[in-house]
């Protein structure tokens, strides 16, 4: 009997230790989360402050070829350097609720539950490049694309 005990209570301490783990991961995965929203609103501010300094930069009248070209320079390159950010963010989301599975069916195999089936998806990375939280970013570069010319129309 003293075994059967002995051998519940290592698979108790197993089992908090995989929760806490499991916690741990989770406010990982909401901390790179948060950080995701926070670039995005960053991105947009750093734009508008960009777009702004550029009017007030070029307001000759003489000087509007050069706005037009500086909107469309800056209107691509700064999305796309928080988009970079954005997806670098993304993929350790992602990788972050994969070891939260494995922790997940670690506490599951010793009690001989069916085990979640972990997404070791190849196209990561691709993933990570190509979703639907980042399409802020492409709309940035489209804008800044066709908006000057709109105005040189």
């Amino acid at each position: 009997m003293q075994y059967n005990n002995e051998t519940n209570n290592n698979s108790d301490i197993a089992d908090e230790l995989n929760k806490i783990q499991i916690q741990q991961l989770h406010n990982a995965t909401l901390n790179f989360s948060n950080n995701s929203l926070e670039t995005k609103k960053l991105c947009i501010t750093v734009e508008v402050a960009v777009f702004t300094l550029l009017t007030a930069i070029y307001k000759e009248e003489s000087s509007y070829s050069k706005l037009i070209d500086a909107v469309r320079f800056f209107g691509i390159l700064v999305p796309s350097l928080f988009y970079i950010v954005d997806v670098v963010l993304y993929f350790y989301q992602d990788r972050l609720r994969e070891k939260m599975v494995i922790e997940g069916n670690e506490i599951r195999k010793r009690y001989k539950l069916t085990e979640k089936v972990i997404n070791k998806n190849k196209h990561r990375v691709r993933k990570s490049f190509f979703n639907g939280s980042q399409i802020m970013y492409f709309g940035l570069v489209i804008i800044a694309v066709l908006f000057p010319l709109v105005l040189t129309a």
